[in-house]
């Protein structure tokens, strides 16, 4: 019970996080100055973040034309999903 408490909480926690991350990146897109790297969004994504970060780069319309995150980002919260029921289950 304790292990899986903790795993929901780390989950919602990561995909906040992933998703303000995007909503950052896309703001200093607009404003034109340094961004936070590829690298580092995809790292956030692999260690639980790509659900909330797909809806991100939806909702922002941002990084939708980079094959890594029209396809490979989903991909990730595809597996994600289906380790999260694995998990709870």
């Amino acid at each position: 019970m304790f292990l899986s408490t903790s795993f929901i909480i780390y989950i919602v926690l990561i995909n906040i996080t992933g998703f303000i991350f995007m909503g950052i990146d896309k703001q200093l897109a607009i404003k034109q100055k340094h961004r936070i790297s590829e690298k580092t969004l995809m790292f956030i994504a692999i260690f639980g973040a790509s659900f909330f970060m797909v809806i991100a780069s939806r909702l922002f319309r941002h990084k939708t034309r980079k094959p890594m995150f029209s396809f490979g980002l989903p991909l990730i919260a595809l597996i994600h999903i289906l380790l999260i029921v694995l998990v709870l289950t």
